[in-house]
């Protein structure tokens, strides 16, 4: 992380200060920690930092704030995945593959008659060649698709 008062080096340390009332919190990286612990006027930076949050999305339903969301992982209501979207879902489509929930495919008779057909036909062609091992595989799907149905 950069410091943020230079913006140049890599922030070592890490100063809270309330400014405005709001707790800022600085980056800062050895030089600019030696001015700060020096007197030097950090006024502008604190000003700059504190108004960094400022555009920071909150759940009018909840309240729940962006960051607080991002830190948790938890939103707080059903209406903050409408607030949050534009947070969430490049987040979601960069660890799954979409960002719609399709599910499993739901328990259909037709689908299972047609798995049972195909299972049939694979059992008649083992069969057919003697290949007695994968008759015997191909068959214990069949009896675990079947279920107790009559097919």
């Amino acid at each position: 992380m950069l410091c943020d008062a230079c913006k140049k080096k890599e922030a070592e340390y890490q100063t809270t200060n309330k400014y405005d009332g709001v707790v800022v919190k600085l980056h800062l990286c050895p030089e600019c920690q030696r001015k700060m612990v020096a007197g030097a006027d950090f006024s502008a930076v604190f000003e700059r930092v504190s108004k960094r949050g400022s555009d920071e999305i909150v759940c009018p339903s909840c309240g729940t704030r962006e960051g607080e969301m991002l830190s948790s992982g938890y939103l707080g209501c059903e209406r903050c995945y409408e607030v949050f979207a534009s947070v969430i879902l490049p987040r979601l489509r960069k660890i799954q593959k979409g960002s719609r929930h399709t599910g499993k495919v739901p328990y259909s008779p037709t689908l299972v008659k047609e798995d049972y057909e195909k299972l049939r036909i694979e059992l008649d062609n083992a069969l057919a060649v003697e290949n007695y091992n994968e008759a015997a595989k191909i068959k214990a799907k069949m009896q675990k698709l079947r279920g107790g149905e009559n097919l």
